[in-house]
This record gives structure tokens, sequence and C-alpha cells, in this order.
């Protein structure tokens, strides 16, 4: 919603303007919804975006004002919650999914239920989804706020995180949220993956269903390993890579303003 003319206004007004791009605007998933942006994206001083898979569309659009980051959590809401007792038996479960519906997703868990898998899903939209009757038992539906995001995310065993195939995603936000919280993540597997978490050792992966479901059933019944990666995946994101909000900002700031 914001054009070239208003970055202009703006630059008059501040000495940078720069945009955290937490999306995909190069591929055709949300039909017109960026052409403002696609105009007007060569105006902004810094454009930062958390999958590589942007950059390259980027420079063929002649954008030369990119910037790759790690995806950032939120120190204040992605963290360990009080939970009331109510809360503690509401939330248990083995394994979660917490996400908005897409098509891919809904195949991809509708496979895992169909292997057998104990888990429970949580997000709006499910109700498109063309299995919807047959998941809609594993569906607690609606929008999830972000400190009950992390109170369903700690209170799993584990924390399934899948990408949006329309979006090319490679990586996602979920990627260093669920870590930072301090759960065993089962992830898509992926170079962008692999590069902040050591697979096995900081995080767990998956190339599909399958593996998905043998991987929960392993580390479900081998829960203190379970444990173990999920210790060492949370201090890799809080402790080594540092990729909160604000470490976030500062990368910002000093690409916009060319500090080394």
């Amino acid at each position: 919603m914001i054009n070239k003319k208003l970055i202009l206004e703006l630059k008059n007004k501040a000495k940078k303007v720069v945009f955290f791009c937490n999306d995909n605007p190069f591929v055709s998933r949300d039909k017109n919804r960026w052409q403002l942006f696609l105009g007007a994206a060569k105006y902004y001083d810094v454009i930062a975006y958390h999958d590589k898979s942007r950059i390259k569309p980027s420079h063929k659009f002649g954008l030369r004002n990119s910037l790759l980051i790690t995806p950032p959590y939120d120190k204040n809401k992605h963290c360990r919650q009080k939970l009331t007792k109510s809360e503690i038996a509401k939330y248990k479960n083995d394994v979660v999914f917490v996400g908005v519906w897409s098509r891919g997703k809904g195949i991809f868990l509708k496979k895992l239920m169909d292997l057998g898998l104990n888990f429970k899903i949580y997000g709006p939209r499910w109700e498109n989804d063309q299995n919807y009757e047959s998941l809609k038992h594993l569906i607690k539906p609606g929008y999830v706020l972000a400190k009950t995001y992390s109170k369903i995310i700690q209170s799993a065993k584990i924390a399934i995180c899948l990408f949006a195939d329309e979006n090319l995603d490679t990586i996602t936000t979920r990627s260093t949220e669920i870590p930072a919280i301090g759960t065993l993540m089962c992830s898509h597997r992926s170079d962008a993956m692999k590069k902040i978490l050591i697979e096995n050792k900081e995080a767990i992966y998956f190339k599909d269903p399958k593996e998905c479901y043998k991987k929960c059933q392993y580390y479900l019944k081998n829960y203190k390993l379970a444990e173990k990666i999920a210790h060492s995946g949370h201090i890799k994101i809080t402790k080594i890579l540092k990729v909160s909000n604000n470490d976030f900002v500062k990368k910002i700031v000093n690409k916009a303003f060319n500090i080394k």
C-alpha cells in the first residue's frame, strides 16, 4: 500500500527509508497485491529479505538495495511463558503445527494423519482445506496471538515447521521462533535451514511426510535426546547466532548507513 510518491515524501523527513519484506513479492501467489511495491522498490535505501530465494528475482527487477538476513524472533514473545494449570492441560500435545492453512500444508498434514502421527493443528482458514472433514478433529481454529503461540509451542514435545511452496520458501520465521522458545523443531530440510541449525544436533529435518512421521516417532520415544537437541538449537539461536529483532534492526541500520 506504499507507493513511490509516499516513499519520496518520507525521504524528505527521514535520512533513510527501509523495508523488511517478510514475504515473497516476486511470485504470483498474491496476484496483484505487490504491484505498488514492485513499482516503488528501487526507491528504498534497503530492503531486507529473510530468504535467499528473493535475491535473484530482485536483481531481475533491477534492485540493488537487498539485504539477506536470518529470520528474526522477538525476545519478549518467543520465549517460555508462565502457564496456568488449565493452560498446561489445554496445550499439552506430543506434536503441533501452528500456522495459517495453505493447500500444500493441508496435503502434507493429511498424509501425516494417515500415517498415524498424534498431532494438533492450530491456526486460521483450515476450513478451506479439501480434507477438512477428515482433519477437523485435529484442528483448533482461529488466529493465534504471539504469547499464546509460544504457550502452544513450549507445551509440545515437537513442533513442525512447514514452508509455503507457493512462496518458494526455504526458511521461515518459525525456523528461529520454535528453537528460541525451546521446543524441538522438525522442519523441511533445506540448505538455508542446515546453514543455521545442524541436523540431528540442533534441529531435525525431513524431505516428505513419511520421513517427518518417522523422525517424530523416534524422538517421541527418545525424548531425552529430543530435549538435548532442542536445548542445543535454543542456545544456537539465542546465544550464538543472536537473531532477535534487536539484532536485526542493528543490521538494517548498519547496511543503510554503510557501517562496517
